[in-house]
């Protein structure tokens, strides 16, 4: 987590537990508690013989670079003149894995959003006439986007081949970029990047309270994980889909498909295909774009 570059391999660190922390202090009677508000208090480090000491055994390979791979997935538009144009659904596919014995389901992040592009593509895919095309993906290396600035989104964004009989496409002409990460636990829905896509989230919002008012709340919030590369590109791309109170069991074990409220889950989906379904339309250019 510490930025693009090569890591210090030869410099271990790692996470430990209060508890162990504590019993690291205990040979000078100071808690870590204690340490944190003389820390913060004084706004200066401090530091001290702990009088302990710990053996670190490290037995993972660091890899400079690995492969990886994206998922995508287009359904041509049916209008001649705005197939060119494009709204593009996605979600990463990854997760943390396994690490020290422990797996992270990672149900919620980001399973959730990954079953929902599946469902949102199965669903359109029934749809006789969409007049401008839509593109699905599934990106990986998402939990690593402060170790390589979301590489495969910046890949994807970057490097556009959504063939509709030509070559490629740029930025300009994804009309709309529709996220979704962690939209299966807690109990109602955020939509972020509405104050650089006000149009977006209005729209969002408009449909939202017509049929399940589920309350859209941070409006302002620019960007966020995946839409962060095309919010680079174009600040009125897009918007991003989560559901609140989503972080209780983020990136631990206890993130397990008996935790995922079913209920919130298909209402954001359904929103998702919605806003999707007046996006695609001819009607959406004259309102908003």
């Amino acid at each position: 987590m510490h930025g693009e570059g090569e890591q210090l391999e030869e410099f271990p660190q790692l996470h430990i537990s209060l508890e162990a922390a504590n019993e690291l202090l205990s040979q000078v009677d100071i808690s870590i508690n204690e340490c944190q508000t003389r820390i913060d208090d004084k706004r200066a480090p401090f530091s001290f013989l702990t009088k302990s000491k710990a053996e670190i055994i490290v037995t993972a390979q660091y890899e400079k670079s690995a492969k990886t791979m994206n998922v995508v997935g287009t359904i041509e538009g049916t209008d001649p003149d705005l197939k060119d144009e494009y709204l593009v659904i996605g979600a990463h596919l990854d997760h943390v894995g396994s690490q020290a014995g422990l797996l992270f389901p990672g149900a919620n992040d980001n399973a959730s959003g990954s079953a929902a592009i599946l469902k949102l593509a199965e669903a359109f895919k029934k749809v006789k006439q969409n007049h401008r095309s839509l593109s699905f993906y599934l990106l990986a290396s998402e939990e690593y986007r402060y170790v390589n600035s979301v590489s495969s989104t910046k890949h994807f964004v970057e490097n556009l081949n959504l063939p509709t009989g030509q070559a490629g496409i740029d930025t300009s002409q994804i009309i709309a970029m529709l996220n979704l990460d962690c939209i299966g636990y807690g109990d109602s829905i955020q939509i972020g990047n509405g104050k650089s896509s006000p149009e977006l989230w209005s729209l969002a919002s408009k449909i939202d309270k017509e049929n399940f008012n589920l309350g859209l709340m941070i409006p302002g919030m620019a960007a966020g994980t995946d839409l962060t590369p095309f919010y680079e590109k174009r600040e009125s791309t897009g918007l991003y889909f989560v559901s609140k109170y989503s972080y209780d069991h983020l990136h631990l074990p206890t993130d397990t498909p008996e935790t995922l409220n079913t209920v919130l889950f298909e209402k954001i989906v359904k929103l998702a295909y919605l806003a999707s379904e007046e996006l695609l339309m001819e009607l959406y250019k004259e309102k908003h774009y």
